[in-house]
C-alpha cells in the first residue's frame, strides 16, 4: 500500500491489494473471549468471489512500472516503505513479494478456494 501511494497504482490495483491482506470478514469473533488469543490481528476470511476479484486485481498491477516509479532509494522511503527497517535491495524485495501474492491468489482462486488471513 505504501508503494502505490508513493508510485501511484491505479485505485483498482490498490482495492486489490487491501483486499487481499486486510479487507476481509473476521471468522469467529467469540474466540477474543477466551484467554491467551491474538487480539491485534483478528483471523478473518475471503470467500471465492472476493478472492477471484483480488488475484484479476493482482494480476493487472503493472509491476515494473509500479518499482519504476519509484523515487531514487533513501532514509525518507526506506521509513516510509519498512517502518525503517533496512531492506538491502528494496526494489527487488518488494517485486519478491508482489510475485508472491500474485501467484498465491492466482492459485487460490484457480481452485476456487477461499483464503483465512492469519497474522501472528
Amino acid at each position: 500500500m505504501r508503494l502505490g501511494r508513493l508510485t501511484s497504482i491505479t485505485a483498482a490495483a490498490e482495492a486489490a491489494i487491501s483486499k487481499a491482506l486486510s479487507d476481509s470478514i473476521e471468522v469467529n469473533p467469540a474466540y477474543r473471549e477466551h484467554q491467551d488469543t491474538i487480539w491485534g490481528h483478528p483471523v478473518t476470511y475471503l470467500e471465492q468471489d472476493d478472492v477471484a476479484e483480488v488475484a484479476s486485481g493482482l494480476a493487472a498491477i503493472d509491476a515494473p512500472a509500479v518499482i519504476g516509479g519509484l523515487p531514487r532509494w533513501n532514509r525518507r522511503i526506506n521509513s516510509r516503505l519498512f517502518d525503517g527497517q533496512k531492506a538491502s535491495d528494496p526494489k527487488h524485495y518488494l517485486l519478491q513479494h508482489l510475485a508472491a501474492l500474485r501467484t498465491f491468489y492466482s492459485e487460490a482462486a484457480q481452485a476456487g478456494r477461499a483464503v483465512v488471513l492469519w497474522w501472528d
